[in-house]
């Protein structure tokens, strides 16, 4: 009878009230409590991850522990190396964008430092034109940018012309006055 009451004392689990409506919640586990809060999927997938982390760091450990003995390599840190597949996929996709978009920032660059050369070095390679053949071989060339010069140049001659019949004007009325006054 003792031996009885000592197997049932030891098999004796105590079992927690798991009243779900109860306010009074001691002993809940984290599923539970993801549950409760909605996340349940999100706890899940964190569990998984979790396990993937433990397994790949228990591989890693047996393999790092064969490798040391060969030879002295370090194996790849577990946060540089994606769990699963589709994460293997992802990083493979943004490193191969990422090294596009760098190759194209870097030609951009280069194409742009090459123009500004090539504009810095062509302002001081100018040499207007000096004698009157010179002039006509420049008018031949760039024909769209004489016309423009000459464009303005006779612009300011007509300027210049305007206010010259203005001054003439000035000076003849001048003059008449004076020979007016000499003639009383």
């Amino acid at each position: 009878m003792e031996e009885e009451k000592k197997v049932s004392e030891e098999t004796k689990v105590e079992i927690p009230n798991a009243n779900p409506y109860s306010k009074i919640r001691e002993q809940d586990d984290a599923e539970t409590e993801a549950f409760a809060k909605g996340e349940l999927a999100k706890f899940q997938r964190e569990q998984k991850e979790k396990e993937a982390e433990a397994a790949t760091e228990q591989k890693d450990t047996d393999a790092s522990e064969e490798t040391a003995d060969k030879s002295e390599q370090q194996a790849t840190p577990i946060a540089e190396r994606p769990a699963k597949a589709e994460d293997r996929v992802f990083k493979k996709r943004y490193d191969d964008l990422k090294k596009h978009y760098d190759s194209t920032i870097q030609k951009h660059k280069d194409e742009l430092q090459s123009l500004r050369t090539q504009l810095e070095s062509s302002t001081t390679q100018f040499v207007p034109p000096k004698s009157k053949d010179e002039l006509e071989a420049w008018r031949k060339e760039y024909p769209d940018v004489y016309d423009m010069v000459e464009t303005i140049a006779i612009n300011k001659l007509l300027l210049v012309l305007q206010i010259l019949k203005i001054n003439i004007k000035i000076y003849n009325s001048n003059k008449n006055k004076l020979q007016k006054k000499k003639l009383k």
